[in-house]
Order: structure tokens, then sequence, then C-alpha cells
């Protein structure tokens, strides 16, 4: 049980700061990265506008959407994702020292058992193992994850243009 314990509490540990510090940045990253195959070539070229573009644009932008509330939106959805975020973490946390808890439990069990432990190998088996499974995520992540195809351009270009057809009737 003891060794059981403290095996969940270091992979809990780690899965926690690792997934939240490392994976779902990349992710972050990735999505940014979808849309700025769109965002940066309209900011890059809208020197480039002509005043008919320049007048058309902003007359949409007078008559559609008002920036201030698609700001005011924006900013409340990423407090409130940061927000959900963060209790995930602190979950995740408790969950880790709920698994201390229970070592340390089990530690003091044994101890009144009156049973010898052998610190040593116990923690240097655990700290082997979880730096193994440390690098092996990472290099799965990079070699694995970060190579996988997800959806492209060309997809995301024909998902958009369909839902406007259907509304043109076309």
């Amino acid at each position: 049980m003891i060794k059981g314990s403290l095996h969940i509490f270091f992979i809990s540990t780690f899965e926690t700061v690792f997934y939240f510090f490392f994976v779902s940045k990349s992710e972050d990253n990735g999505i940014k990265a979808a849309f700025n195959v769109y965002y940066t070539p309209l900011i890059q070229s809208c020197g480039n506008w002509s005043n008919m573009t320049h007048e058309l644009l902003a007359e949409y932008v007078s008559y559609g959407p008002n920036k201030s509330v698609i700001d005011i939106r924006g900013f409340g959805a990423t407090a409130e994702r940061n927000q959900r975020n963060t209790e995930l973490l602190n979950v995740s946390g408790m969950y880790s020292f709920f698994c201390a808890f229970l070592f340390l439990f089990f530690i003091f069990l044994a101890w009144k058992l009156g049973i010898k432990l052998k610190w040593r190998k116990l923690l240097a088996e655990h700290i082997s193992f979880v730096t193994l499974l440390g690098l092996y995520e990472y290099f799965f992540f990079r070699t694995i994850i970060y190579r996988y195809s997800t959806i492209s351009t060309d997809e995301i270009n024909q998902y958009i243009y369909d839902g406007i057809y259907q509304c043109l009737g076309f």
C-alpha cells in the first residue's frame, strides 16, 4: 500500500504539472497558430487595401458587430476560461495531496505495526519510474502528438464556405 500510494502520488503530481504547464500551453499555441493562417495575412495586407475596401469594411463594422461588445465578451471569456482552468488545477492538486495523505497514513500504520521500510530503495524506484515516465511523455508529445495531423486550413475553409453557401441558398 505504501508503494502504491507513493507511486500514485508521484504520477498524479507529474501529470498535473505536465498537463497544466506543458500540454495545455502547447494546445493553446496550436489553436492560435491555426487562426494566424487568416489573421496574419489580413493584418499584413490591410495597408494595401483600396479606399473602397476600407469604406465597405468601415460601414460593415459601424452596422455590424460592436467592437466594445466583442472585446467585453472576449475578455470575459478569457477570464472565465482561466478561472475554470485554475479550478481544475486546484482540484488536480487536491488529488495529489490526497495521495500524499494516503502515503503518510500508510507510513504511520507501518510504523505502528513495527514494519521496517527500505526508504532508499522505495524512493529510488519511484523517482526513477516517474523520471522515465516523464521522459517518455515528453518524447511522445514531441514525436507523435506534435506531428499529429489536425484539421487543416482547407478543411476549415470548406466548412465555413459550406455554411455561407447554405445561408445564401446555393
